[in-house]
C-alpha cells in the first residue's frame, strides 16, 4: 500500500509542472544564466581589471587562464546545494504535495483507500525525490557555467577527482539533501496541524528567517 501511495504522489506531481517548473528548473537556469552573464562581463572589463591595484585578488584568480578542475567545481556546487533560494522553491513543490488534499479536499476521496501514515510517508519520499531532482538540476547547471568560463577565459578543463573530494562531495551533497528535508518537513507539521497551504509555505519560511537573523 505504501508503494501504490508513492506512486500516486509521484504521478500527481508530475502532472502538476508549475510546480515542477519552480521547485527543479527556475532556480538553476537563473543561476546559469547570471553566471554566464558575470563571466562575459568580467571579460570584456579584464584588461581594466587586472591593470587596477585595488581590485581583489580573488577576481584576478578568476580572470587567470589556469586550468579549471571540474571535480573542484562539483565538491563547491555541492557545498551550496541547500542554499536559501533552492530552499524557498523547493518548498513551493513540497507546499503543492502536502497540502494539496486539503485544499482541494482530495483526502476524502484517498483515506478510504490508504492509511493515513501511509499517505504521509508516501508525500515524504516524494519529496525527498524531488529535492535529490533539484539538486541534480543545480549541479548541471554549475558544470554547464564552469563551461562557460572555461571557453570564455580560455582555461584547460581538468578532473581530478581524489578519494578526498569524492568524500567531500558526497558528504555535503547528504547533508544538502538532509537540510532540504528538514526544512520542507516544517511544511509537513504545518499542512497537517491547519490544512492550509499558505501555512505550509509560510511557516518554514519564518522559521528560515528568524534561524537566519539569530546569531
Amino acid at each position: 500500500m505504501l508503494v501504490d501511495a508513492i506512486r500516486a504522489e509521484g504521478f500527481r506531481l508530475s502532472r502538476n509542472r508549475t510546480a515542477l517548473f519552480w521547485s527543479l528548473v527556475f532556480v538553476p537556469m537563473i543561476m546559469l544564466v547570471i553566471g554566464a552573464v558575470t563571466n562575459f562581463v568580467l571579460k570584456g572589463s579584464e584588461t581594466k581589471i587586472l591593470g587596477d591595484e585595488k581590485m581583489p585578488p580573488e577576481l584576478k584568480e578568476a580572470l587567470a587562464r589556469g586550468t579549471l578542475d571540474l571535480a573542484d567545481a562539483l565538491v563547491t556546487a555541492a557545498g551550496n546545494f541547500a542554499n536559501p533560494l533552492l530552499l524557498l522553491f523547493v518548498l513551493i513543490g513540497a507546499a503543492t504535495i502536502y497540502a494539496g488534499d486539503y485544499r482541494w479536499e482530495t483526502w476524502r476521496l484517498i483515506s478510504a483507500r490508504n492509511s493515513r501514515g501511509n499517505l504521509l510517508l508516501a508525500k515524504l519520499a516524494v519529496v525527498a525525490m524531488l529535492a535529490l531532482a533539484a539538486m541534480a538540476f543545480m549541479l548541471i547547471a554549475s558544470l554547464a557555467e564552469n563551461l562557460i568560463k572555461a571557453a570564455v577565459f580560455e582555461r584547460t578543463l581538468t578532473f581530478g577527482m581524489t578519494g578526498e573530494k569524492a568524500l567531500q562531495f558526497l558528504g555535503f551533497t547528504g547533508l544538502s539533501w538532509l537540510r532540504i528535508l528538514q526544512f520542507t518537513m516544517m511544511g509537513m507539521l504545518a499542512a497537517v496541524l491547519t490544512r492550509s497551504l499558505l501555512a505550509a509555505l509560510f511557516v518554514p519560511l519564518v522559521f528560515g528567517v528568524a534561524q537566519f537573523f539569530t546569531p
